[in-house]
């Protein structure tokens, strides 16, 4: 009679989808918070030479950084090592919940795709695999804006350890609350639009581009002879590719929002891409790109790691 009733009992009950769904939840919650720790320096490093130029216009630095190494040199020799780690935490905060929603509502808009195209996209693979994840990264894009420009305030916060100045910021509720006493509330939103692109290009070939490699793997005769598509090392590889792909794609929206987060003397993210067009090229959006590669690995880890555990559970 007891097993009756617990069955029957609705709150006792989770169906078959939402359990998969909350099982898909957790396992890019771990997936995304250990992979964020690991890759926190490079983090820091490709956000400092992206927002160079405008660090050096509020003379919060002397010298612009040149390479990875040098951002590296410069931060471990005026703030310590510990900057290098600055913001990981509210990083974690921000990005386990972004990636854990975005892994549990891909095959849901998958789906949807699917049903709505039918044989167009059943014929497409590629086609739908893109749209997915563009239409997944997208959906967390605009409701987690404040706390993406609450983050960069953070990891661009320069606190010289030689010279004793001290942080602009005391944590995340801190910025939050100069910020909106400085500029409103409008201000959280800066840079939403070059967001919005940057994340509809890039969850599009991260997700998309790492789908349909494994898929193609998998179906291939002449592959499947020689390489085992569920092979660690293959989807790592695929992953990468995926990640690499999407991040240099990508990167340009990447270094405006960032620009336009830390300088508010640009209007908005046209005014921005417009200035550096006239005044320096294309090039100048790509900078800290470099680290790209390094970041690359740990963004194909967090792929195969999810599924891993994802498997597990």
């Amino acid at each position: 009679m007891s097993k009756n009733i617990l069955k029957n009992a609705p709150y006792f009950y989770l169906s078959k989808n939402t359990t998969a769904f909350c099982q898909r939840l957790l396992s890019g919650a771990i997936s995304s918070c250990l992979s964020k720790t690991l890759i926190a320096p490079l983090e820091t490093i490709r956000l400092r030479m992206q927002v160079s130029d405008e660090l050096l216009k509020q003379k919060l630095i002397k010298k612009p950084y040149k390479s990875v190494s040098d951002t590296y040199k410069k931060i471990v020799e005026e703030e310590g090592y510990p900057a290098l780690y600055k913001g990981n935490l509210y990083n974690i905060l921000l990005y386990f919940p972004v990636q854990s929603v975005n892994f549990a509502i891909k095959p849901m808009i998958k789906n949807l795709l699917i049903n709505k195209g039918g044989k167009f996209m059943n014929n497409n693979m590629f086609l739908l695999n893109l749209l997915a994840g563009s239409l997944t990264g997208t959906s967390t894009a605009f409701i987690f804006q404040p706390f993406e420009y609450a983050k960069t305030k953070i990891s661009s916060d320069i606190k010289k350890k030689l010279s004793g100045k001290k942080s602009q910021y005391n944590g995340i509720i801190d910025v939050f609350k100069k910020e909106y006493k400085k500029y409103g509330i409008t201000t959280f939103y800066r840079g939403v639009s070059s967001s919005i692109i940057c994340m509809f290009i890039y969850r599009g070939f991260y997700f998309g581009l790492y789908d349909t490699l494994n898929n193609s793997i998998k179906n291939c005769v002449c592959i499947t002879k020689y390489v085992d598509a569920n092979n660690s090392l293959v989807k790592l590889f695929n992953g990468f590719l995926a990640t690499s792909v999407a991040g240099f794609t990508a990167f340009p929206f990447e270094t405006i929002r960032k620009k336009v987060m830390v300088d508010h003397s640009y209007k908005n993210s046209y005014d921005c891409a417009k200035k550096i067009f006239k005044n320096y090229g294309i090039i100048k959006l790509y900078k800290g790109s470099s680290a790209m590669v390094l970041r690359g690995l740990a963004g194909a880890s967090i792929l195969v790691m999810y599924e891993k555990i994802n498997n597990l559970l």
